[in-house]
């Protein structure tokens, strides 16, 4: 049976891993990773930011659907129980 591992990192872009074209910071350990694996780069996110996103990770739902959607100018959001 094959390892499944996904890297989920705030601010993260296609970019910022020298495997994907970083030549300012080395990341030979991702690199590791990526040349010994299948590296899946066409995928989308729910929401520019951290919990909203991860939350529809989660669950499979849109961000709003979960209760994660924004109280006037705040974008960054404590974590909130909702009826989901």
């Amino acid at each position: 049976m094959p390892n499944f591992l996904l890297m989920m990192a705030d601010d993260m872009g296609y970019g910022d891993v020298s495997l994907l074209g970083n030549r300012s910071l080395p990341t030979p350990n991702i690199d590791r990773i990526g040349h010994d694996g299948l590296i899946l780069s066409q995928h989308l996110t729910a929401a520019s930011v951290c919990t909203p996103s991860r939350s529809a990770f989660l669950t499979g739902r849109y961000p709003i659907r979960n209760g994660m959607t924004a109280k006037g100018k705040n974008r960054v959001f404590l974590f909130v129980a909702s009826s989901g």
